[in-house]
């Protein structure tokens, strides 16, 4: 079927993956969040995921079913929203030169940006939606604002040396626009960072995962989607790389809910000890198992 694709801003031809209930995921934000979606969903009777056969990119639909700043302020609560330490940080780092100029797209605390002024003495700017998250990381010193990418690029294109994003591009509903926006923003020969969920990973083997749906996240992105955004932006891809498995609880529980289908299946497999084979297994291999992030390097020319 032809639908608007939000990486191509045009109708494409897209495969109808699922819908989902609206009313069930509302009741979901509720019971697992204690956040009530009824201003993100009003007047949606159910979702529908789509995936873009050009692009490879799976978004859902309508996009009016964004999340507010409200959600991000109700899931800043929990300890795992905000992590000071992350490995996609880890990595960006190695490739950010020193003392150079450094956007942040959705900087949350500016815990990747304070890391980077102290390590590498850049000259840091991050902007954040979440004026609460804003105000933290403007108190360590840092440069924020609660512009779009879109207005900031118009104010400063040609000025950064490296543009970085985390998890930020499943949120949003225009990711060609967003990406165009911190191409706009880079200096000829910049570099864009960018990290999103591994879609390719543990995180795509269930349906029912309630923030990997609206309001929270708006798009799926596996490694082939976002290795092939440089052919829309003209930019070059430069490499991809992979998070090791860190969440071995989850990943196995993602396991067992698909695959143990049914009480007898369930009962033997804990009965015959492969739930014990399994950890074993994990623990051995993780380095292996592909992990909750996917980051990719692209050049401007």
């Amino acid at each position: 079927m032809q639908m608007y694709s939000p990486l191509l801003e045009r109708n494409s031809a897209c495969n109808l993956i699922r819908t989902i209930d609206a009313n069930f995921v509302r009741q979901q934000y509720i019971k697992q969040y204690d956040y009530d979606p009824k201003q993100e969903l009003e007047g949606v009777d159910e979702l529908s995921l789509y995936e873009c056969l050009e692009t490879g990119l799976k978004f859902f639909m309508p996009l009016s079913t964004v999340g507010q700043e409200a959600l991000y302020r109700q899931l800043q609560t929990f300890d795992w929203n905000y992590k000071e330490i992350k490995w996609e940080h880890d990595e960006a780092l190695k490739f950010v030169n020193p003392k150079s100029r450094l956007l942040d797209v959705g900087c949350g605390q500016a815990a990747f940006l304070n890391r980077a002024v102290e390590g590498k003495k850049v000259i840091a700017t991050g902007l954040e939606f979440n004026e609460s998250a804003a105000e933290y990381g403007r108190e360590r010193g840092i440069e924020i604002f609660t512009d779009t990418i879109q207005t900031h690029a118009d104010l400063r294109s040609d000025y950064y040396n490296c543009v970085t994003s985390f998890q930020v591009l499943e949120h949003v509903t225009n990711p060609l626009s967003f990406l165009k926006s911190c191409v706009k923003a880079l200096k000829p020969g910049g570099e864009l960072i960018l990290g999103v969920p591994n879609n390719d990973s543990f995180l795509g083997l269930l349906d029912d995962t309630i923030l990997n749906m609206p309001p929270h996240h708006m798009s799926l992105w596996s490694r082939a989607c976002l290795e092939n955004i440089s052919a829309q932006l003209g930019i070059q891809h430069i490499a991809t790389y992979i998070e090791p498995l860190q969440e071995k609880e989850w990943f196995k529980a993602s396991l067992e809910n698909k695959y143990l289908t049914g009480r007898l299946k369930r009962s033997l497999y804990y009965r015959l000890g492969f739930d014990e084979v399994l950890t074993k297994y994990i623990d051995s291999s993780w380095q292996t198992i592909p992990g909750h992030t996917i980051m990719a390097r692209f050049k401007k020319s």
